[in-house]
């Protein structure tokens, strides 16, 4: 029998690396992770429909599950950041998350990227890759 370190995971749909590994089947559908970090996001102008928020995706468990790009709506950006940065480091004493942070968005296939996109947001980025988009942000800090 194996021992712990030799078992193999199931796939946990809250993590992003399973959701590139089955994007194909997931592209259009909604997905939900609670967010383990929220990266660098710079500045955003006023007159874009819409900001690249990088996550880094996990479970409840706080196991980190792998990358993604979020494209949020500017109305709804500062409020979606809070509230994923007011849950992030916040442990019981059972090692579980308090109040993980669930954060759900449509898959989506941008530009050859596979992103989050968050209540609706626009994907229209101009022939642009998202993470091209959030460089460009990064430079505006």
């Amino acid at each position: 029998m194996p021992g712990a370190a030799e078992r193999i995971k199931a796939p946990d749909a809250m993590f992003a690396r399973t959701w590139a590994a089955n994007a194909a089947g997931l592209l259009g559908k909604s997905v939900e992770t609670c967010v383990q970090e929220v990266g660098e996001i710079g500045g955003v102008t006023s007159n874009s429909p819409f900001a690249v928020v990088p996550l880094t995706t996990g479970n409840a468990r706080g196991e980190s599950g792998g990358e993604i790009l979020a494209l949020v709506p500017l109305p709804r950006m500062q409020n979606f950041v809070e509230k994923a940065l007011a849950a992030i480091g916040k442990w019981t004493v059972f090692g579980e998350r308090n109040n993980p942070t669930v954060t759900s968005g449509t898959l989506a296939n941008v530009e050859g990227e596979l992103v989050l996109v968050v209540d609706g947001a626009s994907t229209d980025t101009r022939g642009r890759k998202p993470s091209a988009i959030l460089a460009e942000q990064r430079a505006r800090k």
